[in-house]
């Protein structure tokens, strides 16, 4: 029996501050909190697009229905009686990317018409439309709703504008997918991305950190290249503001927290592009992380998820430690550690010193892994992951939280005094 799921309500943020190159990257960890917008298929407009009424409903509901049928149907073009040429090319364009993605099982239900913002195509109108599909792996997905633009012959051309509120779009509605398979990871590229190869061997090398760094089964993990920004907000349900300086999110692809859902990373390609190599391989094996443990729909605390995913990615990619911890250890030169590791509010966007909390984080990773050994540290992590109390995971180590605390303070003060 699966367990119970629902959208996931909170947002993890996560800064990295590259002292030497002056880079703040920002990384978000998410799912679909319901709040936001994204933009798809055009500019959005002041006005709803409702025409037509019960007619255009009755027309959508039956062109959606042979839609259904057809995508996973040889005969196609045959099943989609009355459709104009664009809605024929827009069906195979999805049947299509289903097939390269090896899904299987989907289905497409019409709802209803569209309130939603968007433009529809002339002498059309705009209706949501609710898809379930089952991923090549045989994880499971909520059902989504997507808006969908239908032209004069009533079937769907494209996908509208989303709204807020809006549900994550699947990839395979985002447009022409490209996948290029690699080792433990899935590239799967969202129109043209002709630096595509390049960024393949970047992958690699990240998906091969990352299961060096970890002693579990190996997953694939999918990481998307959409083609801007706005297609990334579209696939993450999210604002346009919300990914201004983000270079990477991971989530589920439904924006539940059931950890039966599948997750991907998303690259937000106008902040990843103008990364520099190492940067953008940080952020890579720093979301690979979270998406081959399953960080994204755990209950683990946060300073655990981000302090290990950056512990792995800074052993794959190793900075001097007044490099990589300088705003922490300023803080504590300047007035001694915090009395405590770092809370979900500290990881909040808007928290003074959200450096400081990413760079605590990792560094109580860091000395557990200098008294105890990697080993050690990775299955602290892991017994976490895999449901154990915080308590109970230290006790292995010989520790509880209250010593944790106090030797990271004292580390914390000895790096301080070394670095000034």
């Amino acid at each position: 029996m699966s367990e119970p799921r629902s959208r996931m309500p909170a947002r993890v943020w996560h800064a990295v501050v590259w002292a030497a190159a002056a880079l703040l990257v920002l990384v978000w960890v998410a799912g679909n909190d319901g709040t936001t917008t994204g933009a798809l298929g055009g500019a959005p407009t002041s006005a709803a697009v409702i025409t037509g009424g019960n007619g255009h409903q009755a027309q959508a509901a039956a062109a959606v229905s042979l839609l259904d049928a057809a995508l996973t149907a040889a005969d196609r073009d045959d099943r989609l009686t009355g459709a104009s040429r664009q809605a024929r090319s827009w069906a195979t364009m999805v049947q299509r990317n289903l097939s390269v993605l090896g899904v299987e099982e989907v289905s497409l239900r019409f709802l209803d018409m569209s309130a939603s913002p968007g433009r529809s195509a002339e002498g059309g109108f705009v209706g949501e439309v609710e898809v379930r599909w089952t991923p090549e792996d045989d994880s499971e997905t909520l059902p989504i709703v997507v808006p969908l633009r239908f032209d004069a012959s009533g079937f769907p051309v494209d996908v509208a504008n989303s709204t807020p509120a809006a549900d994550p779009l699947p990839v395979w509605l985002a447009g022409r997918l490209r996948v290029v398979p690699e080792r433990g990871v899935e590239l799967i590229g969202v129109g043209h991305k002709p630096h595509l190869d390049r960024l393949r061997l970047m992958v690699a090398r990240a998906a091969r950190d990352v299961r060096a760094a970890l002693p579990i089964r190996p997953q694939v993990v999918s990481v998307v290249v959409p083609p801007d920004a706005e297609t990334a907000n579209g696939l993450l349900g999210s604002a346009t503001e919300d990914l201004a300086r983000i270079a990477a999110v991971t989530a589920s692809v439904d924006g539940s927290d059931s950890r039966n859902a599948p997750v991907q990373v998303v690259l937000n390609a106008p902040v990843f592009d103008a990364l520099g190599g190492r940067a953008a391989k940080f952020v890579l094996v720093h979301e690979m992380t979270h998406a081959t443990t399953g960080a994204t729909t755990s209950a683990m605390p946060l300073w655990v998820v981000e302090g290990f995913a950056d512990y792995v990615a800074l052993r794959a990619t190793p900075l001097p430690v007044n490099a990589a911890a300088g705003q922490i250890l300023a803080r504590v030169d300047r007035a001694g550690p915090p009395h405590r590791l770092p809370t979900p509010a500290d990881f909040a966007s808007e928290a003074p010193g959200l450096g400081q909390a990413y760079e605590a984080a990792w560094l109580a990773f860091r000395m557990l892994a200098h008294r105890y050994g990697n080993t050690a540290t990775v299955g602290f992590y892991l017994r976490i992951r895999d449901g154990a109390s915080l308590r109970r995971s230290l006790g292995v180590l010989g520790l509880n939280p209250t010593s944790l605390a106090a030797g990271w303070r004292d580390y914390l003060r000895d790096l301080a005094a070394a670095s000034s």
